[in-house]
């Protein structure tokens, strides 16, 4: 996981010809921007990236499943690491933020549908998803909120202000691909000009939650603040 106290430093590639790197303030200076002890809730979400989730769907594009299967081996593999990394990260929050500030660890949804999608060359980005590679990418989604949900277990048992919150009902019905989804689908090229890096083939957008995502995490963590009456 990037140190949440570093620069980010993103590159950018314009079609007028502009290009080169843009550096991002670093995540945790946030909170120096705002009085000390003021700060009420901190929502936030750490693993998708530590455990690759953009090559986990690059894999289950691939169409093989043997090697959908041994990248999610290996992320349990490297688990240990990651956990720790992620645990840090927390930690570096809660230092940040104060002892007062309700740290809410949202999880991850779900988020292909389980049926799979089919080829078609009309699309603007043309490849199928095999079902199983789709349930197996589920699964993987599922046991990292698990594992998740551990570490934030842990740290509250050892006295850190820090909470889980599930989003998996939230989503469940919406996910990329079906009917009315709350995460994106895969985009091809740059989005709308949004991508930073306007050369990718495949948009940084992809299978991030929409608008009715977003809404769909922001209710989620207000129905979890209501229900410990902290309003």
């Amino acid at each position: 996981m990037r140190n949440l106290s570093d620069m980010q430093l993103k590159s950018y590639d314009y079609p007028e010809g502009n290009r080169g790197k843009w550096g991002l303030p670093a995540q945790l200076d946030v909170f120096d921007t705002i009085p000390a002890g003021t700060v009420d809730y901190v929502t936030v979400s750490i693993g998708g990236n530590d455990v690759g989730f953009a090559e986990l769907m690059g894999t289950a594009l691939a169409g093989s499943n043997k090697a959908l299967d041994r990248f999610i081996d290996g992320i349990w593999e490297k688990w240990p690491s990651i956990r720790e990394d992620i645990r840090a990260g927390y930690e570096s929050i809660a230092e940040k933020a104060g002892p007062q500030a309700q740290i809410i660890v949202v999880g991850y949804p779900t988020l292909l549908n389980n049926e799979g999608k089919e080829f078609d060359k009309d699309a603007d980005y043309a490849f199928a998803i095999k079902a199983e590679n789709c349930a197996d990418v589920n699964r993987a989604s599922l046991q990292l909120n698990r594992e998740i949900e551990g570490i934030v277990q842990e740290c509250a048992d050892e006295g850190m202000n820090i909470c889980y919150v599930d989003v998996t009902d939230a989503f469940r019905g919406h996910e990329a691909y079906t009917d009315d989804p709350y995460i994106n689908g895969i985009y091809a090229g740059a989005a709308a000009r949004e991508d930073i890096d306007q050369s990718s083939k495949v948009s940084a957008y992809s299978f991030h939650p929409n608008e009715k995502g977003a809404l769909a995490y922001a209710q989620a963590v207000q129905a979890y603040i209501d229900s410990k009456g902290w309003n």
